[in-house]
């Protein structure tokens, strides 16, 4: 399901959020260079080559007129007049001339797109009401490659963007350009960071089989979908090099496969923590190129999870991956972890049937946990954090989640940063159906938060904020769970992570009014299924609740002192599934008695909850193996 709200993208930066938005704009810029031209190197285009040589070359020396065998650079699409020759680098809101590429040749120029510009208002470099999400493309002359038609394009970068999936990619053409079939990902950076100056890389084999004479490629960037209106792209010292026979390349590997336009549930999120209740196949899979001329068959693709000194899984898959192809592999059957404590370690690993020269890039790994009750997407520290606003008003800060089985909710746990008037702030948590409106389910208590409950950079405390009772969540469902502010002050929820467009929520006064926002920084908001958090002792006492036997093998007691009223009992399993459920409807006061029947339950920690007048108590259970 793909959620319709406003597309507006939130980043939080090291210390503080920095908000940047993406909305349509129609006026443009033009950049000319007044720097004098090089001389072409004339070398012959289809010259055999062996593996590892360089067969073609451009350092834009001569701009778009090109310093090249073949011919000039053109410009396609829309907005490919933001491609322009330079020698300062970008400037404009979010970035500046400091940011120049360090490429070989970078002292006779290079290209540069210039999102950022493009959007800037030129007399102050402030960003414009509505920036536009750019569409542009640099394009290459027709190159021969009948004598070499295996081959990659290396070239040096410099790129940054925000805020979702990167808009860069290498579209490859073997029809001159007539037709584009061919969509290559060259950017693997996380959003929002500058690498500084590295070598992009991207196979071009498939695109040209077809007809290698004709074959053209273009870097491309494209921010219809992802929303992307701001920083750059510079590109400089493209070369074409002959790729070796066999070799294989782990181009990515993740224990998550969301995709906002493919997915029709959030199950495939990247979740970082599942709790037993919420266990089910987690979708470890590994994108793989064949960087080499060779048809290879036999691959092996192989997936292995270990927990501690444990390993839980260690399947072969043998795969077939033709010259220049880029595949995604699943692990297959379904790999579902056990309800068992822990960091779980993912390795993944190509292996071809022959040796190769490159082995060293044909690994990956990735980890998540498994708790018993808590349920998250965050990275667990509090390196980041997001103050909603900067006038200090309300706001509400959440992710979404998808529930596997149903389970009862009785927490929001939250992590908090360190910072001036934090102590004394008050929040709570919420929970909310994904509908158009994100509609209130239930709220918790507030909470005033201490000076022991926050964190440093380092953190990794979690404040749980309890529900009077726990919120009972179906299956199949997905929901959205918060913290809410009520302003005062600038409050300081922790993030760590990276989430998918349209999964994670802000609410606040944002530029288009009070509204709920998008975020790709991932809250240290997660759900709490332990039946024991925030348990009134007090309570306890208060209804003398207890068990006899509280260790039993066929049935035990659970008593309660009622004052009269309404009573309710659950009885739930370590996992927070409730198994059973009884309105005891209203009763007199006095001593009153719930016979616990063990049949059919399994030896275990089990929980039983008991609400009398409004008054909710626990107390635990172990049932014993015969």
């Amino acid at each position: 399901m793909k959620l319709k709200y406003t597309a507006l993208m939130l980043v939080a930066v090291s210390t503080a959020a920095q908000a940047q938005y993406a909305a349509p704009r129609a006026s443009k810029h033009g950049l000319t260079s007044l720097k004098p031209a090089h001389t072409i190197v004339d070398a012959p285009q289809n010259m055999a080559k062996a593996a590892g040589d360089t067969v073609w070359t451009e350092d834009f020396a001569n701009g778009f007129a090109g310093n090249n065998p073949s011919g000039a650079w053109t410009t396609g699409e829309a907005d490919g007049n933001w491609w322009v020759y330079s020698h300062t680098g970008p400037n404009g809101a979010y970035s500046n001339n400091t940011e120049v590429i360090e490429s070989t040749t970078a002292a006779n120029g290079f290209m540069i797109f210039q999102a950022d510009s493009g959007n800037t208002n030129w007399a102050d470099t402030t960003i414009v009401a509505a920036p536009t999400s750019w569409y542009g493309a640099l394009v290459s002359p027709i190159i021969d490659l009948t004598a070499t038609p295996y081959v990659r394009v290396d070239f040096e970068q410099s790129q940054r963007w925000c805020c979702s999936a990167a808009p860069q990619r290498v579209e490859v053409s073997s029809d001159g350009g007539a037709t584009w079939p061919i969509s290559i990902p060259v950017i693997t950076a996380a959003v929002n960071v500058d690498e500084g100056t590295i070598t992009g890389s991207a196979n071009i084999t498939g695109g040209i089989a077809a007809n290698p004479a004709q074959a053209r490629f273009r870097f491309v960037w494209d921010g219809t979908a992802s929303g992307s209106s701001h920083y750059h792209w510079q590109v400089d010292d493209v070369k074409l090099i002959e790729v070796f026979d066999y070799d294989l390349m782990m181009m990515s590997a993740a224990n998550h496969s969301f995709d906002l336009d493919l997915s029709f549930g959030y199950d495939s999120l990247q979740y970082t923590v599942y709790p037993y209740s919420q266990l089910r196949p987690v979708p470890l899979n590994m994108t793989v190129l064949n960087n080499g001329s060779a048809d290879q068959t036999g691959v092996t693709a192989n997936f292995k999870v270990t927990e501690g000194a444990n390993t839980v899984l260690d399947q072969d898959q043998i795969v077939a991956c033709p010259p220049g192809s880029i595949q995604t592999f699943f692990v297959s059957p379904d790999f579902t972890p056990p309800a068992v404590e822990g960091t779980y370690d993912c390795e993944y690993s190509i292996a071809s049937a022959v040796s190769e020269l490159t082995p060293g890039d044909n690994t990956a790994t990735s980890e998540f946990s498994v708790s018993q009750y808590s349920y998250g997407r965050d990275g667990g520290v509090a390196s980041g954090f997001e103050t909603g606003d900067d006038a200090s008003g309300p706001y509400e800060l959440g992710n979404l989640f998808h529930i596997k089985n149903e389970v009862e909710l009785t927490a929001v746990s939250v992590a908090f940063r360190s910072g001036a008037g934090m102590a004394g702030s008050v929040v709570r948590g919420s929970v909310r159906l994904v509908d158009a409106d994100f509609t209130l389910v239930d709220n918790t208590e507030e909470y005033e938060l201490q000076s022991g409950d926050l964190n440093s950079a380092a953190g990794t405390k979690f404040v749980n904020l309890v529900f009077a009772n726990p919120v009972t969540l179906d299956a199949e469902t997905p929901y959205m769970v918060c913290v809410e502010h009520f302003g005062g002050t600038n409050l300081r929820t922790g993030s760590n992570g990276v989430s998918a467009d349209q999964t994670s929520f802000i609410f606040f006064d944002g530029p288009n009014g009070v509204d709920w926002y998008f975020t790709t920084t991932t809250p240290m908001v997660r759900m709490n299924f332990d039946p024991a958090v925030g348990i009134d002792e007090e309570a306890a006492r208060e209804l003398a609740l207890r068990a006899a036997p509280s260790v039993f093998t066929d049935a035990t007691t659970v008593r309660f002192q009622h004052d009269g009223g309404q009573a309710s009992w659950t009885l739930v399993d370590v996992s927070g599934r409730v198994l059973r459920s009884v309105d005891m409807g209203n009763l007199g006061a006095g001593i009153q008695n719930i016979e616990i029947d063990g049949t059919g339950l399994a030896a275990g920690h089990y929980m039983v909850r008991v609400v009398s007048n409004g008054a909710a108590a626990s107390v635990k259970l172990l049932k014993a193996g015969k």
